[in-house]
């Protein structure tokens, strides 16, 4: 079934599992509501306040009830055959038992929409084992308060008129010469009083709108004279308030802008970045990029020409500080980690953060990011490489390189794929296809292969630990593993990518396949997007060895034979 039709199906598919539970007896359920979580992990507390409350848990696809304090599983099962029959507990001699008779199959269930329209039906074979009813309508909406009124008032330290309606004031100053790029001169503007008392505005021969009286308030014109009583005319106020004509201006295009000369002065508009204007607007205030950056409505200066979170950075002296708790931290000097701030230390000539990431001293210092994996309710705790292994050594590739220096951007991206002998660090014609052969381990019973220092190659075991944690809190434990994208659809348009619920970012770089050629050997790669799988370091036969394998279709994982023909990614575990 695809991730889509799973979504849809959850609801249903929890309803009848709690209504099958109920045996014959007809249950009509009118509280269809249901919450969601995306991990076991994540359900509150069971307690006397939620007993009886449903959640679906997303990544499982499962339905939990919450009874007796603790979170039941009411999925459905398949069901089992009869005990032997206990004796009588009448106080009389038991008499021997029987064997019990075989259960009966489960029948499918479905749900039909009901005549009236109400809801629906749910079947479980031929009977009516609940309904499921539709909510009753809401109550209309109460009315809506009425209107405020606005007021105008001048406002003299900004040169305009604040406009005022209820407690919210907008501010419209006066404007200044108008300057045109082209070169025509500006075009003043005058107003007309209406009959029902409003302004008409008109500049030149275009009416632009109209000036309206406010229902409680004062017109434009008595406003003024509140202010000035030698103002009686309307007419001469109005002939007052036109504009000088506009200056003429020439624009001439120059490298990155234009120059716009305006009565002998010279500006100079530089064009945007990325086509885009070179002013920007933060709420109702225009701003410069250049200088500012818009977070939540509200400007702030860049930092040292750098945008930061206001909410969990600070910008002091020109730098960007991080937040961690209630402290604050140089990130090019130190890291917080669990709400500790530690120091950066020294990877070749890099830095790297040793609670999060791992230090391959090998090739002048590689980071590479880890991962430590303790699933909830489970005692499984290790850590793991949440990036493929980057070492270049004998028979390892890029994705689709001809030879194994090509494509190291791609390498860097995805890391390399090995041949089965490359990564326990043996020759092809010792372990490799068609060879059988014993490998040295550790005192720990670890074969570290290529790994770096204090790392190993997997077991088989070890992949099947990770996956049996992982399915005690979830059916799907491949999309915990999976990446979030990268993955291509299937199916309807299903999408195959998966949770990354632990950070280990299983990415489907696909792999390489050896074949046989009248030349030679030949190195051929496909399946990116589709499929990825790792290797261990436990070998299957002469031919084939063990390994973990995820794909697009599927939401589980599983340990599985993989040719010695292949070329795979290597995920190292820690000592």
């Amino acid at each position: 079934m695809n991730k889509v039709t799973k979504k849809k199906a959850i609801a249903v598919v929890g309803a009848m599992a709690l209504l099958c539970s109920c045996g014959d007896e007809i249950t009509e359920i009118t509280n269809t509501g249901m919450s969601s979580v995306v991990a076991y992990e994540d359900l509150a507390k069971c307690e006397d306040k939620n007993e009886g409350e449903l959640v679906f848990v997303k990544d499982s696809s499962a339905v939990y009830l919450c009874s007796d304090k603790k979170w039941n599983d009411i999925n459905g099962n398949d069901g089992k055959n009869g005990k032997e029959g206990a004796n009588g507990s009448d106080g009389k001699d038991g008499k021997n038992g029987t064997n019990g008779s075989n259960g009966k199959d489960g029948t499918s269930c479905t749900v039909e929409p009901l005549k009236d329209g109400s809801g629906y039906n749910v079947l479980c074979g031929d009977k009516v084992v609940g309904k499921l009813l539709n909510g009753e309508k809401g109550d209309n909406g109460k009315n809506g308060n009425d209107g405020k009124s606005c007021t105008v008032k001048e406002n003299d330290k900004k040169n305009g008129y604040d406009l005022v309606c209820g407690d919210e004031t907008v501010t419209i100053t006066n404007g200044k010469d108008g300057e045109s790029i082209t070169g025509p001169k500006g075009e003043s503007c005058t107003g007309a009083v209406l009959e029902n008392g409003n302004i008409q505005i008109n500049c030149g021969d275009k009416t632009i709108g109209e000036l309206k009286n406010g229902t409680d308030g004062k017109s434009a014109f008595e406003l003024a004279q509140e202010k000035d009583e030698t103002i009686t005319d309307i007419d001469e106020w109005l002939a007052s308030l036109k504009g000088e004509p506009g200056q003429g201006c020439t624009a001439k295009e120059i490298e990155g802008g234009v120059e716009i000369t305006c009565d002998g002065k010279t500006v100079t508009v530089k064009n945007g970045k990325d086509g885009q204007s070179s002013m920007a607007v933060c709420g109702k205030e225009s701003y410069d990029p250049e200088t500012h950056f818009c977070y939540n409505n509200e400007l702030y200066l860049l930092c040292n020409g750098k945008v930061y979170n206001p909410k969990k950075e600070l910008c002091h002296n020109k730098l960007i500080y991080g937040s961690c708790g209630e402290l604050y931290f140089d990130p090019s000097k130190q890291y917080c980690y669990s709400q500790e701030i530690y120091d950066l230390e020294e990877c070749g000539k890099n830095t790297y953060k040793p609670k999060m990431q791992l230090c391959d001293e090998r090739e002048g210092g590689v980071v590479y990011n880890i991962v430590t994996i303790e699933p909830k309710g489970t005692t499984y705790s290790k850590t793991w490489m949440a990036e493929n292994l980057n070492y270049k050594v004998e028979n390892s590739y890029c994705y689709k390189s001809k030879t194994e220096n090509e494509a190291p951007e791609d390498c860097k991206d995805k890391g390399r794929l090995y041949s089965w002998a490359a990564a326990v660090n043996k020759a092809e014609d010792e372990c490799g296809l068609g060879h059988s052969c014993e490998l040295e381990k550790d005192l720990n019973g670890n074969i570290k292969g290529i790994c770096p220092d204090g790392w190993h190659l997997p077991s088989k075991g070890e992949w099947d630990d990770l996956v049996k944690a992982l399915s005690d809190v979830s059916s799907s434990v491949g999309s915990l593993l999976k990446s979030r994208t990268g993955w291509d659809d299937y199916g309807d348009d299903s999408d195959g990518n998966g949770f990354d619920s632990y950070g280990f970012a299983g990415y489907p770089v696909g792999y390489g396949v050896l074949y046989k050629t009248d030349t030679g050997e030949e190195i051929r790669f496909d399946y990116e997007g589709l499929y990825v799988d790792f290797v261990s370091s436990t070998q299957g036969s002469k031919d084939a060895l063990y390994g973990l394998y995820l794909g697009n279709t599927y939401t589980d994982a599983k340990t599985t034979w993989i040719s010695k023909e292949n070329y795979c990614s290597i995920r190292c575990v820690k000592d």
